[in-house]
């Protein structure tokens, strides 16, 4: 049973930041928030930190610190790779946001195009520290903004990796690329094609009309921006129209590389 927050708990605190400066301001948490902090400073887990945690182990992780949250969002939401279909389970619409759990349609005729950005620095991974006594209660950890290492690509605690700024490229490309051309997640061998697109912005003192350089201007793959991106919206225009037999494979990451080194089985 959980103990009431204290009188103490419910004052306003303030979180500082490594650089002693004022960042954000933190409160008692919920009622039906797990203690966190509680169980991370406990003798029940015991951190390594030189350990890089997967999805796997963070989910086994996150189940010790806070399972009922893990609890609610296991209702709604799977992480697993599924090699067979047969049984019913996979129905349920919790599987359905993981293509790796679920199953393309049967349309042989229909296309699957995967068109997103690429060679903009994307944050992949973090390191994390536990924070100390007199930081915030509810905030069990925090960014290890001292450690950097330009080799690893990591700065502050952030590791980069090729994206479109936001997702990844493994994220963004591996189903186009291999998964949706396994039997097993496309069973009616529909066509997947992956497009990529630069990202190569236009600066806004480069000349020309100085609307088109707004937000990257017309050859940027930021994937807040990629809409504006002029050979996008063409490639778009050809889909739509029915002249999607010009829109090919266009590839200028490593993501062939990349998908080669996962294995499904």
């Amino acid at each position: 049973v959980e103990e009431a927050p204290s009188e103490t708990s419910k004052k306003l605190q303030v979180h500082i930041d490594d650089d002693e400066l004022v960042v954000e301001h933190c409160t008692a948490r919920p009622e039906d928030v797990e203690p966190i902090q509680d169980l991370v400073l406990s003798s029940d887990v015991i951190l390594n930190t030189t350990q890089s945690l997967t999805s796997e182990t963070f989910l086994n992780f996150l189940e010790i610190i806070a399972p009922k949250y893990l609890d609610k969002i296991s209702q709604h939401d799977s992480w697993g790779i599924s090699r067979n279909f047969s049984s019913d389970q996979y129905d349920h619409p919790k599987y359905w946001n993981n293509p790796l759990e679920s199953q393309l349609p049967i349309a042989p005729d229909m296309k699957l195009f995967s068109l997103y950005g690429v060679g903009k620095a994307t944050e992949r991974s973090y390191a994390y520290q536990t924070s100390v006594a007199t930081d915030c209660s509810s905030i069990p950890f925090r960014l290890a903004k001292s450690l950097t290492n330009e080799d690893a690509l990591v700065s502050s605690g952030i590791r980069m990796t090729d994206g479109d700024g936001t997702v990844p490229l493994l994220s963004n490309g591996f189903m186009g690329i291999k998964g949706w051309k396994d039997p097993i997640y496309n069973p009616s061998n529909m066509t997947s094609i992956v497009r990529e697109y630069q990202h190569l912005p236009e600066i806004l003192g480069a000349g020309g009309t100085f609307t088109n350089r707004l937000r990257g201007g017309r050859t940027t793959a930021d994937h807040v921006d990629i809409l504006g991106n002029h050979d996008l919206i063409a490639d778009l225009c050809l889909i739509v129209s029915g002249n999607e037999e010009q829109v090919t494979e266009q590839i200028f990451s490593n993501i062939r590389e990349l998908a080669d080194q996962i294995s499904l089985d």
